[in-house]
This record gives C-alpha cells, structure tokens and sequence, in this order.
C-alpha cells in the first residue's frame, strides 16, 4: 500500500483550492441580512453559489435553485471520486452513497403519492436530479410504473435492490415509506463501515469516529419523526433506528424516547460521551429538546472537521472533513433562500442557520 505522502498529496492540495473557494463568513452574514430573497443572491456572487442567482433570475422558480444545490452536492462526490485511487476510491464512493440514497428516496417517494396517494406529482417531476450516479436508474420508468413490482425491477442492477424489493411492499400496505427509507439508512452506513475497514490502519479511527457522530444525528432525526409525526410507541421504534459500534446504544435511545424524565433520559442517552450537552434538557417538550440536540451534535460535526483541517494534511480527515463542511454550507445556503423566500425575521434565520 502507498504510503499517506502519496495517498494524499494530489487530493489535500485540490481540496484545500475547494475550500477556499467556499462562502466567507461576511458574505453569509450580508445573505442573512438581506432584505429580500433577490438581494440574498448578491453575497453568493464570485462564488461556487452564483449560479443559483441566474436559474432564480431566469425561472422564477426557487424550487429549481434548490435542485442544482443537489446536483452540486452529489457531483462534488463523484468529482473527488475521479481524484483518489483504492481504496480511498471505496471509501468515497461509499459517502456518495448518502446524497444518492436521498435521491432514491424521494424518487420512490413521488411514486408513492401518485400510484399509492392518488396525489399529482406533475409539478414536481421537473426537479429530479437526472445527471450521473454511483448506480444508474430509470427515473422516469419508476414515476410512471404501475406496481411495486415495476418500480423494484428498476432497481435491479444497483446497490438498492435487496432492501428495495424486500421494503416496498410492505410500506405500500402500511400507507408509510418510514421503514423503507430507515432500511437505506442502514444500508448507507453498513456500506460505509465496511470500506471503512479497508483505508490504511491510521485512518480508519478517524473514519470511524465520525461515522459514529454521524449514526447519533441520524438517530436523533429519526425520533423527532417518530414522536413528531407518527407518535410510536416505545416497543416499535427500535427497527427504525441504526445500531453502530461506536454510537450512542439504540437501548439508550428507547430509554430517552420513553422517558419525559429529563435528568434521568439526559443522562441514559448523553453518558459520558455527550455529557456537556445536558443543559439542553431544560426547557420544552420531547420534539423540541431531540431538535435542539440534533441541531447541537451537527455544530459539533462541523467544529470536529475543522479540528482535522487543522491536523494532519495527509488523513482520511481531509476527505471527510470536505464533504462535512461542503454539506454544511449548502444547507446554510438553502435554508437563508428558503427563508427571504417566506419572509422570515433576520433573528429567526439565524436561531436555524
């Protein structure tokens, strides 16, 4: 195996050019500020985002700035993919596996409201992404197939197949695509954990540690769903929630969700690990304190990148922490746009930004 000097020269030094290409704070700050939505474009200009003025400009249509904010997500994957060689190759191909699995998500969802809601999706068709993939799959095929049986076939020859064909069915009876989309979460990080396992030995702790950071906000999202909008109860949520190593327990996890008892499930779910977290436990109901604390484990995924921008050039850090802090900042992007959109305060964008 080649050693680290050689593993990561090429792409540390692309990488660190993408990152200074980034927003600056200043010109986020000046897009919050804005007074409109078309005066929030003006930071974005000389920058990575300025196209999003442009589809804006021309269509009208905010909807299509927010799909080419994907398409910039996914092929910024598929271009660092093209720059390293195995098995960072694996490794990376196996984090574009989570925007893609995105993209099969909410194409299965279209088909879903119309062949199973008997909901229109007419309007919404036009903002698939239909640029390049890990696995290829018919898009247009799958919106208009007339049964689970169709829409499994198309995913025949991806990655997606097994979980696809054994799910669908299931969540068709069930009126719910929550345990289908659950099971391509697990798929996501079995998938990432097992390249993991090939990157040389000095990475793999820093792959892992973020990973596991990963699985808790995953997890945390999943029991705001849960409690937000399905109400569960406690003996049900276990299947929809992901088991890792090095994350916080799923018994944890049921414990918190059963428990309104905020000293008790702060510490049964924080532990030693996320113990300087505990004050979020203050205050609200259960929705809002798991919204809060997936707000808070993001901030700290984004300081912890820095941290490995900080250290060692030549890490697994450098890939992970891009792909953190790109993901980042088109969240930032998408969600000041969205809220010039609805005219929301400038102190409300920033308690969510």
């Amino acid at each position: 195996m080649k050693s680290s000097l050689e593993l990561y020269s090429y792409i540390n030094a692309k990488l660190k050019t993408r990152l200074d290409l980034f927003i600056k704070k200043e010109n986020l700050n000046n897009a919050i500020q804005a007074k409109t939505l078309i005066e929030s474009f003006l930071p974005l200009r000389s920058t990575p985002f300025e196209i999003l003025e442009k589809i804006y400009s021309s269509t009208g249509d905010l909807k299509m700035a927010e799909a080419e904010l994907f398409a910039m997500e996914l092929n910024a994957y598929l271009e660092v993919i093209s720059l390293v060689e195995e098995p960072l190759t694996s490794f990376v191909r196996a984090l574009a596996r989570g925007p893609e699995i995105e993209h099969v998500k909410n194409t299965i969802r279209l088909w879903f409201d119309a062949h199973v809601r008997g909901r229109s999706i007419d309007d919404r068709t036009v903002y698939c992404y239909r640029g390049p993939t890990i696995d290829s799959f018919n898009i247009n095929k799958i919106l208009s197939a007339n049964n689970t049986d169709e829409v499994i076939q198309e995913f025949l020859n991806t990655s997606y197949f097994a979980v696809i064909k054994e799910c669908l069915p299931n969540v068709v009876k069930l009126g719910t695509l929550f345990e289908l989309e659950t099971a391509l979460d697990k798929l996501y990080y079995a998938l990432l954990e097992q390249a993991c396992k090939n990157l040389p030995r000095s990475d793999i702790s820093i792959a892992q540690k973020f990973i596991a950071l990963d699985v808790d906000i995953e997890n945390i999202a999943s029991l705001v769903r849960l409690n937000t909008f399905l109400g569960l109860c406690n003996t049900d949520i276990e299947k929809y929630l992901i088991q890792y190593e090095d994350a916080v327990s799923v018994k944890s996890l049921k414990t918190l969700y059963a428990s309104e008892n905020i000293p008790a499930a702060a510490l049964v779910l924080l532990g030693k690990k996320y113990a300087g977290l505990a004050s979020l436990w203050s205050r609200g109901d259960l929705s809002s304190k798991l919204a809060t604390l997936e707000r808070v484990l993001r901030e700290m995924r984004n300081m912890e990148a820095r941290k490995l921008l900080a250290g060692n050039p030549f890490s697994i850090g450098i890939i992970i922490a891009y792909f953190i802090l790109l993901g980042d900042e088109i969240v930032s992007v998408r969600t000041i746009l969205n809220a010039k959109y609805y005219g929301l305060s400038e102190e409300r964008i920033r308690s969510i930004v």
